[in-house]
């Protein structure tokens, strides 16, 4: 079997050149992976009538590859495969260093996890990752594991990453270089290039000396989107501050738009405008400067490196005049899942301040992704600081607060009631929530939106048997879920009209305002689709709303695969319907159904509320230790300290 990567001129020739050799080897079965556009039809009718090859897509859906356990294979990349590779690629990194003579001590760790994470966590559905190449390589693998595989790929840095790890499939790779370089053919780069670099130069010195006049130490609070500072029960990136007596004077956020800044300085909270802080996060600028300013007898691989570490000055640099100007002391960033944190994480130490991370999410397993680096990490639960101390995170203090939820506030409560009491005026006796994940369209590289569709038409087929079923939908993503459905939509629309659905069509940047545990109060059941995640299902069983979860994806690893089975997890949508059915319609109750009673503490210990309280006063400390002029050492060990008297000395991990 042969695999290309791109139909183009490059992999045409070769093919014609090596026809001989492929068909003796490999047969004369062709799949592709990518269609390119340019001349694309033209190659497939040569490729089939003048050289003979029979030549089809790479045609696959990501929840079909898994792995005998019936986990699915990229998951298990993302626990396992990731982590091997990146101790090659250290091996790699260390030898180059010993080959230039330069002492690998001197490279400090943050630096060398900086350039691991650039290369691995870059993810899946950007088809030049890394991740994605393994994932390919297994998916070819599996599923055609009889026979002879040869995959031809375009050149790339790290091929010898990639050749070694086929091997262990018996896969031979192939690496088709570029046979002409127009720009270096008649040197239009250099001046380009080095006209692009002084142009990003400048533009950061412009927003250097943007100031803001406003003397008070501050914690930059990083966005996720959600200017929210009026109702503390929807989601804000300033919940912490909502819901605890952190003072405004002493916050400061990046606006996206004009409309945002005005509205946080009305409300006693600095900002900037427009700051290129998201370039930091899947930064590129490594393959992009000028190969005037490297030694052309360099590697790719050793060129990467060095643009890199050239990048991570200069980038630091900026971050450090920008954080100094505006007198950010600390940083309360979300974002862990590439590596941008560690360069936030580097900048603010240099200059004596302190970084911290919050959990945004459940980390049921060991992921590489979740990998992360600051001087406090925010953390649900002992169970939750204990995954990073397995898979290499790096924190001076690791502070359990639990989930990062608060008091609903009696109108959202009382706006709940009436939603309930509404789908039971139309029949409802019973009514489940059902919380959804957001998806793409090419299911090759994630679940798809058919995986989702299949959510909807499970809960609304069953809608219109039952006529003592309510349903009420909390999507995720609204404003993208008609197309996302496509005639599934039509299905939605017309349950709507019986009046027993409901769904929340409200959007806000990234996602939904209205958190998931507002839609379940109306519920006497939630129902999860996604047991690889699960953060919704915890806050929701938090509340002791009965709660079970679909464990499609076969997340063998998570920490909730560890709850009862055909009481909270089940393993499709079939089952779980045939449950909620005896349990509520046909008097065969199941005990324990969705009851999380005798768990919930392991995932908060807490269970009170109170973690965005917990966290703002944490950050209270921190900023109060900068106000007396206190060390940064100094400041941490106090604020653990109190910390500990106040909520237990087993709540601060060092």
């Amino acid at each position: 079997m042969i695999i290309i990567e791109f139909i183009n001129f490059r992999t045409f020739l070769f093919i014609l050149l090596s026809r001989k050799y492929l068909k003796k080897n490999y047969g004369s079965q062709i799949k592709y992976i990518y269609e390119n556009k340019l001349f694309f039809n033209f190659y497939i009718i040569l490729i089939k009538n003048f050289i003979g090859f029979n030549i089809q897509k790479l045609n696959f859906k990501l929840i079909d590859i898994r792995e005998d356990t019936g986990e699915i294979l990229s998951l298990k990349i993302l626990r396992d495969d990731l982590f091997q590779i990146e101790k090659d690629i250290e091996k790699k990194i260390n030898n180059y260093f010993k080959n230039i003579k330069i002492n690998e001590n001197k490279i400090n760790y943050y630096e060398k996890n900086y350039i691991y994470q650039s290369v691995l966590a870059e993810n899946i559905k950007n088809k030049k990752s890394l991740w994605r190449i393994i994932f390919l390589i297994n998916v070819i693998n599996k599923l055609f594991h009889k026979q002879q595989k040869i995959i031809l790929f375009n050149e790339r840095i790290w091929q010898n990453i990639i050749s070694d790890y086929s091997k262990i499939f018996n896969i031979k790779i192939i690496f088709i270089n570029k046979f002409i370089n127009l720009k270096k053919l008649f040197k239009v780069n250099t001046a380009a290039e080095i006209i692009k670099y002084i142009i990003k130069l400048s533009k950061y010195r412009k927003h250097n000396n943007k100031r803001i006049l406003n003397l008070n130490n501050k914690i930059l609070c990083e966005s996720y989107g959600q200017v929210n500072l009026i109702n503390k029960c929807y989601k804000s990136d300033f919940f912490w501050v909502l819901n605890s007596n952190f003072p405004r004077k002493h916050v400061f956020f990046n606006c996206e738009n004009k409309k945002d800044q005005i509205y946080l300085n009305e409300n006693n909270i600095s900002s900037s405008l427009n700051y290129d802080l998201k370039s930091l996060r899947n930064i590129k600028i490594g393959n992009k400067l000028p190969k005037v300013f490297n030694n052309k007898n360099l590697t790719n691989e050793q060129l990467y490196i060095n643009n890199t570490f050239k990048n991570y000055n200069n980038e630091k640099k900026t971050l450090q005049n920008f954080y100094k100007k505006n007198n950010i002391r600390a940083i309360f960033n979300w974002y862990r899942y590439d590596q941008s944190h560690i360069l936030k994480h580097e900048a603010i130490n240099e200059i004596g301040g302190i970084s911290s991370l919050w959990q945004f999410a459940f980390e049921g397993n060991e992921y590489y992704d979740i990998k992360s680096f600051a001087d406090i990490n925010f953390s649900y639960s002992k169970f939750s600081s204990n995954i990073h101390n397995l898979i290499g995170s790096k924190f001076k203090q690791q502070v359990i607060v639990g989930l990062p939820t608060y008091k609903i506030s009696s109108d959202l409560i009382n706006e709940s009631i009436k939603i309930k009491k509404s789908l039971m005026s139309f029949g409802a006796k019973k009514i489940i929530c059902v919380l959804d994940e957001n998806s793409v369209d090419d299911d090759r590289w994630h679940t798809g939106d058919k995986y989702q569709q299949e959510i909807y038409e499970k809960i609304l087929n069953e809608l219109f048997i039952n006529n003592e079923l309510g349903v009420i939908f909390k999507p995720k993503i609204f404003f993208t879920l008609k197309e996302r459905l496509g005639s599934t939509y039509n299905l939605l629309n017309e349950a709507l009209k019986t009046k027993r659905c409901f769904i929340y069509t409200d959007n806000y940047k990234r996602s939904t305002l209205v958190p998931p545990l507002i839609a379940a109060l109306s519920s006497d059941l939630v129902i999860h689709s996604a047991l690889s995640s699960g953060t919704a299902a915890i806050e929701c069983a938090q509340k002791k709303i009965p709660t079970i979860l679909i464990d499609r994806e076969k997340a063998v690893g998570s920490k909730l695969n560890e709850l009862p089975k055909n009481k909270i997890i089940f393993e499709n949508f079939d089952h779980a319907i045939e449950a909620i059915n005896n349990h509520f319609f046909q008097n065969k109750t199941i005990e324990g159904f969705g009851d999380w009673s005798k768990y919930i503490y392991e995932f908060d210990p807490f269970n009170d509320d109170k973690g965005a309280y917990r966290i703002g006063s944490y950050l209270n400390k921190i900023i109060d230790g900068y106000n007396q002029s206190l060390s940064k050492e100094k400041i941490l060990s106090l604020a653990a300290s109190q910390y500990s008297k106040e909520w237990g000395k087993d709540k601060v991990i060092y």
